[in-house]
């Protein structure tokens, strides 16, 4: 088996051909010849991303299937550490990071980013102009955050969206009918809207979309 194998995994989000163990115990394993890994990485992949939150925003991208391209213009709320701006900047987006927490290298340096050290719930987007982008991965309750989502996407602040809703002790279900509610949820400003539990997440809900033009 070890003379078959190949390092590393698929990164994309298609099924992939090959022969594949996944352990579930020390004693049981189940094999495959497809796989479909989601796009799911690990840290040492990329050894200068400056978080694991990174590992994240790389799978949403993935399973949403659309990314920040050259040039587009991202918000991201909550960087610090600077994780889902790093791979914004990665793939030539002109990111606006917003924290009051400091940026690790390289994204504190990158040519591409503009740092604004305030509270990411207290920012004010002027709105004269769509970012291409809102990334949002920011600690704090559900409702606060649908709050902050539903305001950028019902005034079109921006055109794509990946947020984060921490779960917590709320009941989830509970959650997903909110978001899902088709008077004073967030479906109704949406074009396209996804909802899953990403890998690396712990005990998170994320919420990747389009808003209605």
């Amino acid at each position: 088996m070890t003379k078959l194998s190949k390092e590393g995994i698929p990164h994309h989000s298609n099924f992939a051909d090959g022969f594949f163990v996944h352990f579930t115990d020390f004693n049981q394993a189940f094999v495959s010849f497809r796989a479909l890994s989601a796009g799911q990485q690990r840290m040492q992949m990329d050894p200068q991303a400056p978080s694991r939150s990174y590992l994240k925003i790389e799978e949403a991208f993935k399973i949403f299937g659309k990314e920040p391209g050259n040039q587009e213009t991202v918000i991201d709320l909550g960087a610090a550490p600077g994780g889902w701006s790093y791979s914004a900047l990665k793939r030539g987006a002109i990111v606006t990071a917003i924290d009051n927490g400091p940026l690790k290298d390289p994204v504190k340096s990158h040519k591409n980013i503009c740092h604004l050290k305030i509270d990411a719930l207290k920012y004010k987007y002027d709105g004269s102009k769509p970012a291409d982008w809102l990334l949002c991965d920011i600690l704090d309750k559900p409702e606060v955050i649908f709050i902050l989502l539903n305001k950028w996407i019902s005034q079109k602040w921006c055109r794509s969206f990946i947020v984060n809703i921490k779960v917590g002790r709320n009941d989830p279900i509970l959650l997903l009918e909110k978001i899902r509610d088709s008077k004073n949820g967030i479906l109704p400003f949406c074009k396209h809207l996804y909802i899953r539990q990403l890998y690396h997440d712990r005990e998170e809900i994320t919420l990747m979309g389009q808003t209605k033009v």
